[in-house]
């Protein structure tokens, strides 16, 4: 049933015409395939690939978003019942149509981030390290995400005594070094482009607030240990806020990102001390995904205006 409803929604996506915010732009990246731009090298790469295959902008986008609905069909086709309910009841009816339609990269990188997280659950640690870094050459904030995630559960001597976590640490910031001085360009043509625009507007950021607080009070409900529930709830809040505090474009994206890894940092948690996850958490998932499918689809019906390709109302591109 579940493969069947991802199937559905993917051929939507799939068959989408001009809808989707960041849609447009994408396309005319894909008509320029041949030069890279900075972007993500394993987005580029991908997108490079597609267009020796196909000409049509329309086509290589949309391929994307096959390739989106492939990677979910893949884990639920390998996921436990746990699993399986963080995909449905949060995932899909609050990130689905955004990922597959708008912000794609970041749709690819985090689907890849849930592979190396059931990867990791199934005890294949090599390959979820792996898979987990392959998701920084489709976006760049997989570096936070991959940050966030070691903070929250890898014990911490803030005297850099133990020299694994000093390496660790070491060895990520080196990382976004590099990343920043091979596309220092393009970092700054981002940064410039983000800081003088501010976020859409100051619901946009409180309702994600508002939902990663929903998330992270469940918490206290469960048998959870207080270490791993002090480190989820108090990098998780210090993060919210710094980002809130932003006030810019893409303050909202930030947010969504926080709590997107919030329940896999929850999950990552049980799976250490062995443990089912229990029904405070599920059900903090449920209203969490209820609320932001309700919150996406008011998005929806605010960016019709300004975007050349909006997500309402909605058409295939066999009509244009």
């Amino acid at each position: 049933m579940a493969i069947s409803v991802v199937g559905i929604l993917g051929l939507i996506a799939i068959f989408r015409g001009a809808v989707g915010t960041d849609t447009a732009v994408y396309e005319r990246l894909a008509s320029q395939a041949h030069v890279w731009q900075g972007l993500e090298p394993g987005f580029w790469l991908l997108t490079y690939l597609f267009s020796l295959i196909f000409d049509d902008p329309v086509i290589i986008v949309r391929l994307f978003s096959l390739l989106f609905t492939l990677i979910l069909v893949w884990y639920l086709n390998r996921s436990n019942n746990e699993e399986l309910f963080l995909l449905m009841a949060f995932v899909v009816p609050l990130f689905f149509y955004n990922f597959s339609m708008n912000v794609i990269r970041v749709g690819l990188a985090l689907a890849l981030l849930l592979m190396a997280f059931q990867e990791e659950r199934r005890g294949k640690y090599k390959k979820a390290i792996l898979i987990a870094f392959s998701t920084v050459f489709f976006h760049y904030s997989m570096l936070f995400a991959l940050f966030y995630l070691w903070l929250t559960h890898e014990s911490i001597n803030f005297s850099f005594s133990k020299f694994r976590n000093f390496l660790i640490l070491f060895l990520a910031v080196l990382t976004l070094i590099a990343f920043i001085l091979i596309n220092e360009s393009y970092f700054l043509f981002k940064l410039s482009h983000y800081v003088v625009r501010e976020a859409p507007s100051l619901f946009s950021g409180l309702s994600r607030l508002a939902l990663g607080f929903v998330l992270l009070s469940s918490l206290f409900f469960t048998k959870i240990d207080k270490n791993y529930k002090y480190r989820i709830v108090g990098f998780s809040v210090f993060f919210m806020i710094v980002f809130f505090s932003l006030g810019i474009y893409v303050t909202p994206r930030l947010l969504d990102l926080v709590n997107f890894l919030i329940p896999i940092a929850i999950f990552r948690a049980y799976y250490r001390i062995q443990e089912p996850v229990e029904t405070p958490v599920k059900m903090g998932l449920f209203m969490a995904g209820l609320a932001g499918a309700a919150g996406m689809y008011r998005y929806m019906l605010y960016e019709s205006f300004w975007t050349p390709s909006p997500f309402l109302p909605y058409h295939t591109f066999f009509e244009h």
